[in-house]
């Protein structure tokens, strides 16, 4: 609840989250192998809340707060505040054949993106409200939706946007599993977690 994010990792084999630097429930177990982080402010209280989204069956797992159904198997979570409330919305991304659409509950439909994009929301500009953004692995490209590309990655990273620095903008960054290695554009990497770890960001493909 500082105004800036948190380097997170989650562990599937035993439902593990670990928050480095922080002492208070910096370690807890909630979820189960084949969820997938699904990591955001969804009362509004300006701290991230423990989520999952579970494919297998389209539920979601608020912690402390709520579950509820919505999605397919096929789907990646990309919770944010797409009309600027406050408050997260839980969102899916749905590639299909030729391009991909942007499915936020209760809100709206937009498509933006191809079918081998992964989803990369964030507030880039710092208004408040959420953008439609996608990481290109083929060619290592950030596409914001009317902002100039932006290359930064390569295949295999796992995409993410976050303000880290406390500027109130998003920042472009990237979890290299095979190296636990954090990756901040214009900022730093460093090296956290272990093999088989994933990047408690809001989404891990």
């Amino acid at each position: 609840g500082d105004g800036t994010a948190d380097y997170a990792i989650w562990r599937p084999s035993t439902g593990k989250w670990s928050i480095r630097r922080l002492a208070n429930g910096a370690n807890h177990y909630y979820g189960q192998n084949g969820d997938i982080p699904a990591v955001a402010d969804y009362d509004g209280d300006f701290r991230t809340d423990t989520a999952l989204y579970r494919p297998s069956i389209g539920k979601w797992f608020i912690r402390s707060q709520t579950t509820f159904y919505y999605g397919l198997h096929t789907d990646s979570p990309i919770p944010g505040d797409y009309n600027g409330d406050g408050m997260a919305d839980p969102a899916l991304f749905r590639p299909f054949a030729g391009g991909a659409g942007w499915y936020i509950r209760n809100l709206t439909l937009l498509y933006y993106g191809q079918t081998n994009d992964l989803p990369v929301p964030g507030d880039y500009d710092g208004d408040g409200t959420t953008q439609l953004s996608v990481f290109r692995p083929s060619a290592g490209r950030w596409y914001v939706r009317g902002v100039p590309y932006v290359v930064f990655g390569q295949d295999g990273d796992i995409p993410f946007a976050l303000n880290y620095d406390g500027d109130g903008t998003a920042e472009r960054a990237l979890f290299r599993p095979g190296q636990s290695r954090w990756l901040i554009y214009g900022l730093t990497s460093f090296y956290f977690g272990a093999g088989g770890d994933r990047p408690v960001c809001g989404r891990s493909y």
